[in-house]
């Protein structure tokens, strides 16, 4: 019998993080990756923790290699994606090449669920059933309409949550005593989409919305937010929609992102003290 995300956590205390990894392709993979790995670097270790991950797109396979102890660039374990690609099945088969029929429940994808003649009006779902794999909800997350096929689980057919334009979802993480929310496409990324003339609209559009998410978080759960997105000099490699798709641009990202992560940790108080109460809960202490 399947759980919700609700029994999942009711059973044990208010876990001490929620974690959020947001969209934007391969390359969203590599800077979540990044992002993760120096954090856990400074005391933060996502795999060590059993609190709950929100993921959205490439959000959702970055949290399927923090389950399996990930200690570098997680779009490496990828094989080369194409897009668009509309073979059936695709985005599912490259999931379970990579993690065959691992599942965890930790691990929430965010996706919107299409419309049928019994269920008319689409919704976003966040999909932590146990009885669903963590490639099939990478798949589903991932399903980018026009360019990949929909991912049909248990009746229903979902698309990818980023559909929405929320790339986060963040005020959809569970309650926690703390929440960070990473956001690999925010405000200085350059992404130029469609006819728009001004290269960060885009961005900037996104970090409003993933912000506002996360003050109604805080609303709503009393705990601690922190929202981290690239710098400038990350952002701007992110230009066109297909850079997303680059992985020499991932590579860099991943990189840069570990050190990006430290350089926060370093300089934001409450990182600091939740990597020591992190420590201290590994510890037994």
């Amino acid at each position: 019998m399947s759980k919700n995300i609700e029994q999942v956590f009711e059973e044990n205390e208010r876990p001490l993080l929620s974690t959020v990894l947001g969209a934007g392709g391969p390359f969203a993979i590599s800077y979540d990756s990044g992002i993760c790995v120096g954090l856990g670097q400074k005391g933060i270790n996502l795999r060590e923790d059993d609190g709950p991950i929100l993921a959205v797109s490439g959000g959702v396979w970055t949290a399927g290699f923090i389950e399996e102890g990930m200690t570098k660039d997680g779009a490496e374990k990828i094989p080369p994606v194409r897009f668009p690609n509309r073979e059936k099945d695709y985005l599912l088969g490259i999931g379970e090449q990579v993690f065959g029929e691992a599942r965890s429940t930790r691990i929430g994808a965010a996706v919107l669920r299409i419309p049928t003649f019994k269920k008319p009006v689409p919704r976003v779902e966040v999909l932590w059933d146990e009885d669903i794999t963590i490639a099939e909800k990478a798949a589903a997350a991932s399903a980018i309409p026009g360019g990949y096929r929909h991912v049909a689980l248990k009746g229903n057919k979902y698309f990818d949550g980023g559909t929405t334009l929320s790339f986060t979802h963040a005020h959809r993480a569970p309650d926690a005593d703390n929440l960070i929310v990473v956001a690999a496409l925010a405000k200085n990324s350059k992404l130029s989409i469609g006819p728009l003339k001004d290269p960060g609209i885009a961005g900037r559009q996104l970090e409003w919305r993933a912000k506002t998410e996360l003050r109604n978080w805080e609303k709503s759960n009393g705990g601690d937010a922190n929202l981290i997105s690239p710098t400038p000099e990350i952002g701007k490699m992110i230009e066109r929609f297909t850079d997303l798709f680059d992985k020499k641009i991932a590579r860099r990202a991943f990189s840069m992102a570990i050190e990006q992560a430290h350089q926060t940790v370093e300089e934001n108080p409450s990182l600091q003290q939740l990597a020591q109460k992190m420590r201290q809960k590994s510890s037994g202490q």
